[in-house]
């Protein structure tokens, strides 16, 4: 038999996620690799999320602080962009990625924009419906 199809002695592959900042810690399999022997790597990939969680929380500071509701900040000019009519695509794109890095305030208040001043009837311009879908509809249901 194959090692495609299930033989050649292969191990099957395990995969384990770290628990998001304040969860409870899951527990290990009694059947799993011992944890010891894997703690250095979990730090290692525990420090460079909090690095991609760093760099996402200033991202997601200066858009709020120069483009709050518009689609886009432009990084250098520090103006916001109207890409897809002004309904706050950056917003809607972040909230599954606020909520999965754990950032509830910052989530809340991108749920308190939905709430509040989400109106796609204010897009008056031609804009990608592909762009639209995946963006604003996928960042809605990830939020739901």
């Amino acid at each position: 038999a194959s090692a495609a199809a299930g033989g050649g002695g292969k191990r099957p592959l395990r995969v384990a996620f770290a628990a998001p900042p304040g969860a409870a810690e899951a527990e290990v399999p009694s059947d799993a690799m011992s944890l010891g022997k894997n703690k250095s790597k979990e730090a290692k990939w525990n420090k460079l999320a909090a690095e991609v969680r760093d760099e996402f929380l200033h991202a997601w500071r200066g858009y709020k602080r120069y483009a709050w509701g518009t689609d886009e900040l432009e990084p250098l000019s520090k103006r916001g962009k109207d890409t897809f009519g002004n309904i706050g695509m950056t917003i809607l794109d972040s909230l599954t990625t606020l909520w999965i890095m754990d950032l509830r305030s910052e989530f809340d208040e991108g749920a308190a924009f939905v709430e509040r001043d989400l109106d796609f009837d204010s897009a008056d311009r031609e804009i990608s419906v592909f762009e639209v879908v995946i963006r604003a509809l996928g960042g809605l249901l990830g939020a739901h």
